[in-house]
């Protein structure tokens, strides 16, 4: 999606989330202006501000979207979360401050077909799936390498040769 846009996008990490409030981030929107704001893993910025020690976050989110700064930065912002709907801040959802919505949810047996077939799969689809199950699926017996390994599911950390 970002590199179809016509625009500037700033990526925030989940590290820099909470950093949306020092006036240094504000200065640097000012001078981007109508660029693509991406908050991934925003449930900090996003959830209610009875759950959250730092309620300054939804209001410098609303703040930076809606309102005399929001008219400024002319900002447009993408937000993935990973909680549940009814755990975010009321406010945020209010009618024309929230332009989309997607949740990544299985795909249909036939969306699931579409994919793999475009992509050139060899899946026997018969339930739906996630795109994670899609671009991660591996047979039981396949192997990693040369290595005489049953490759269960993809892990991050060490291994011994």
């Amino acid at each position: 999606l970002a590199s179809d846009l016509k625009k500037d996008v700033i990526f925030f990490p989940t590290s820099l989330v909470g950093d949306l409030t020092n006036r240094s981030i504000i200065n640097l929107l000012t001078k981007k202006q109508n660029c693509v704001l991406i908050l991934e893993d925003a449930e900090k910025a996003i959830t209610k501000r009875e759950y959250n020690n730092d309620s300054s976050l939804v209001s410098t989110l609303l703040n930076m979207t809606d309102g005399i700064l929001g008219d400024v930065l002319k900002l447009n912002v993408i937000v993935t979360y990973n909680c549940q709907r009814q755990e975010i801040d009321e406010a945020l959802l209010r009618k024309g401050r929230l332009k989309a919505e997607h949740s990544f949810n299985k795909l249909s047996v036939e969306n699931t077909k579409k994919i793999v077939n475009k992509l050139k799969l060899k899946i026997d689809v018969k339930e739906e799936m996630t795109l994670a199950e899609i671009f991660n699926y591996k047979k039981e017996d396949e192997l990693i390498g040369n290595r005489n390994m049953l490759l269960e599911k993809p892990v991050i950390g060490f291994g011994s040769a």
